[in-house]
């Protein structure tokens, strides 16, 4: 990994925390709280493990667009992050709903899938933004 790369990774980290607060955390908290068997209230939440795993996540992110797509303009990495955000989350919510009690509905997953693809869409574009950056 390159320091474009890993900065670029770090970027989309902190862009996924900011927006898991954003939408699971203000937006669609009553939502996800009705669908959720499982949640920890907001006191007793690990953040520096959440954020370790996001900023993974956006170091995926950023690894498959420098290495293997070549991402490298916001509406390419929001179209490829919203197209792998997609069928990553589609993958997790199916198998999470069908192996246990993390969805309390099939409805629940509609709304995890929607959250996680406009997260993924906007972490793609600002990472596309940076790695095409001169």
């Amino acid at each position: 990994m390159n320091a474009k790369m890993l900065v670029g990774g770090l970027l989309g980290g902190v862009a996924f925390f900011l927006l898991g607060y954003l939408l699971y955390g203000l937006l669609f908290t009553d939502a996800m709280a009705s669908c959720t068997s499982c949640q920890r209230p907001m006191e007793e939440i690990n953040f520096l493990l959440l954020g370790v795993g996001n900023v993974f996540m956006g170091l995926t992110i950023s690894y498959i667009f420098s290495r293997w797509m070549s991402v490298s303009t916001f509406m390419a990495g929001a179209t490829a992050g919203a197209t792998i955000g997609l069928l990553m989350s589609i993958g997790f919510t199916s198998i999470s709903y069908a192996t246990s009690t993390v969805y309390s509905a099939a409805t629940c997953m509609l709304y995890s899938i929607l959250i996680e693809v406009i997260m993924w869409a906007v972490v793609g574009g600002i990472i596309a933004w940076w790695l095409g950056r001169k």
